[in-house]
């Protein structure tokens, strides 16, 4: 029985290999970004039953209600891969407060509104696999 994956970050880089290879696996995609073009390009590619829906994951609201579009047609899903994350390389002494604020939203709090708004969803055997890099480690 296919497998329901959904994949933040989806729209490009490892989201959209990651997407690929579970299409190809035979599993049923759904894929997260924050440009609406880029994760359905990715759909369009990987073709039908495959789902793109925008998504801030930054924005606990947007996630809230995305997790519940969701829910509507997939009442189980079995993966969350919070793969979405940004790197905007700056060193510590020279950083604005925004460059700061909007990395720590989306690769730190994104993850965890994702993770809160899909566990329903994911009771009973589900698995969260959360993507990282150590790239964003900061100069002084």
């Amino acid at each position: 029985m296919a497998k329901t994956i959904v994949i933040t970050g989806a729209g490009d880089g490892l989201g959209r290999a990651l997407a690929r290879r579970f299409a190809a696996d035979g599993e049923t995609v759904i894929l997260l970004g924050r440009t609406l073009s880029k994760v359905k390009a990715v759909a369009d590619e990987i073709g039908a039953p495959h789902v793109a829906i925008q998504c801030d994951v930054a924005d606990p609201d947007a996630v809230r209600s995305v997790f519940a579009t969701i829910a509507e047609s997939y009442p189980k899903i079995d993966v969350l891969i919070n793969n979405a994350g940004v790197y905007e390389p700056f060193t510590l002494a020279d950083a604005r407060d925004d460059q700061i604020l909007n990395q720590i939203s989306i690769n730190l709090a994104g993850p965890v509104f994702c993770a809160r708004a899909a566990l329903p969803l994911l009771r009973g055997g589900g698995h969260i696999i959360n993507v990282t890099s150590e790239s964003v480690a900061l100069q002084m």
